[in-house]
């Protein structure tokens, strides 16, 4: 509880300052992350149905110990057993279908075979990336999936929508400029490694007239 008022307070903090230093600024959150949000609830449910497949393969191997003959997993027709599926199917469930391999189209059509549950939830991944390239009334096609979200009955998805409606406005922002913090990420991760390659920071305004020297 303790960490929780803290982390909310530094949270805040970071807002007033914000809104101290750019009181004209449009609080807009980044496509990517958003959509995330969304790739993370089907990769959840991806990862929990692969744990399942782990205990039932431990269980048979158990069980057939116990009877003393050999166990031999059920293989798909891609040479997959049921927990290599759900492990190796982690990369093509990021990605568009017309961007799959052909090696990743076999191993979907099992999948999704197995799993209608993962197929479902990875439709409305993609409908909600499609919420942002179709986008000439955003309005609608976000609250639009928002709403059909709901009535999935899926879980993971459904707590994906109410954080999404939650930060619509901030989401919906994003069509202003069709700005991402891209650049600024860039610029962040050349900051660590300058700072691994000086190992360290002794002299706090030394560090940063180095900083402005190399990248103003």
């Amino acid at each position: 509880m303790e960490i929780k008022e803290i982390t909310l307070d530094m949270a805040n903090n970071m807002d007033w300052i914000v809104r101290q230093i750019a009181p004209n600024a449009i609080r807009t959150y980044d496509r990517f992350h958003v959509q995330q949000i969304v790739s993370d609830a089907v990769q959840t449910i991806r990862v929990h149905y692969r744990w399942v497949a782990i205990d039932q393969e431990n269980e048979a191997i158990a069980k057939a110990k116990e009877l003393g003959i050999k166990f031999s997993a059920k293989i798909f027709s891609n040479g997959d057993t049921k927990k290599q599926l759900l492990a190796r199917s982690r990369y093509f469930l990021f990605k568009s279908q017309d961007k799959w391999t052909d090696t990743q189209k076999t191993r979907a059509k099992i999948l999704f075979a197995q799993y209608p549950i993962i197929a479902t939830a990875y439709k409305f991944y993609i409908q909600f990336k499609n919420c942002y390239i179709h986008n000439n009334n955003k309005n609608n096609n976000f609250t639009n999936w928002i709403k059909t979200a709901y009535a999935s009955g899926i879980k993971e998805i459904i707590s994906a929508a109410s954080t999404i409606e939650r930060h619509l406005t901030g989401i919906e922002n994003y069509f202003i400029n069709r700005e991402t913090n891209a650049a600024i990420e860039g610029f962040h991760a050349k900051l660590k490694l300058f700072r691994q390659r000086v190992r360290g920071i002794k002299d706090k305004d030394f560090f940063f007239f180095r900083i402005f020297q190399y990248f103003a």
